[in-house]
């Protein structure tokens, strides 16, 4: 039988605001916000959460690394260690990402990761998500491991990670990249744009091959100088945001 728990007396974030309220969880999963005069059985555990704030856990889709692991060059036990130490921070659930990599590097390390995420007894270590290395600005990538996208490249990308890729970033305006990122949303990946200097009228089209988020907003996605004009003119940034369907990422760490 799953354990039932009840949380009361806490002040509930929500996507609507703080809240006064009671939450029910079945197992892992948090089944309903009630109100707290709701009767309940007497099968319900009851946790007294004493005035404190109930918040919900923060998934990193975007981890390279935390406290001294990092994850493109990942040790035995780099991602267990992060995993038990990242609760500590409001955060669980990740996906340990690499950078762009020497190609002959990069279906072992994916190898490595992807078998250590079982490892994790904390935060869910959710999947792995390799940030590169098809890109059109490196930005802190080194360039010499760019490359273009290409369906043997996605299979070799998949293949390595053993079912465990979950999210890939890409510059979508680069040739090959519509049947790259539409063979890795049939394999339930996740596909970001990133790292691209894309025109902002092909935004939608993109959307329309499967990218369904972006990474690192406004890094490495190059905007329009002033043109003399005055006027204010409409940039990558101001596409991406334009679309409603996009999640946006961000770097809030200054």
């Amino acid at each position: 039988m799953q354990d039932k728990q009840r949380w009361m007396n806490v002040s509930i974030v929500t996507p609507n605001g703080v809240v006064g309220n009671d939450v029910l969880i079945t197992g892992d999963r948090i089944t309903e916000i009630v109100p707290r005069q709701t009767p309940t059985g007497a099968d319900w555990r009851i946790i007294d959460g004493k005035g404190q704030i109930l918040f919900p856990g923060m998934i990193d889709l975007l981890q390279h690394g935390f406290d001294l692991n990092f994850y493109s060059a990942p040790v035995p036990g780099c991602v267990a260690n992060s995993s038990a130490l990242l609760p500590e921070r409001g955060v669980t659930g990740f996906l340990p990402s690499i950078l762009s990599m020497p190609p002959g590097d990069m279906p072992g390390t994916l190898r490595d990761l992807a078998q250590q995420c079982s490892e994790a007894m904390g935060a869910r270590a959710l999947g792995v998500h390799s940030e590169g290395p098809c890109f059109g600005v490196a930005g802190a990538h080194n360039p010499n491991n760019l490359l273009p996208p290409s369906l043997p490249l996605a299979d070799s990308m998949l293949s390595a990670s053993d079912g465990r890729l979950k999210a890939v970033t890409i510059a979508p305006e680069l040739e090959g990249a519509e049947a790259f990122i539409k063979h890795m949303k049939h394999n339930g990946v996740s596909v970001h744009l990133g790292h691209s200097a894309a025109l902002a009228d092909n935004v939608s089209r993109y959307v329309s091959w499967g990218i369904d988020a972006v990474t690192h907003m406004y890094n490495a996605l190059p905007g329009l100088p002033p043109d003399g004009s005055g006027v204010r003119r409409f940039s990558l940034s101001d596409a991406l945001i334009a679309e409603p369907d996009l999640a946006l990422g961000l770097i809030c760490d200054g």
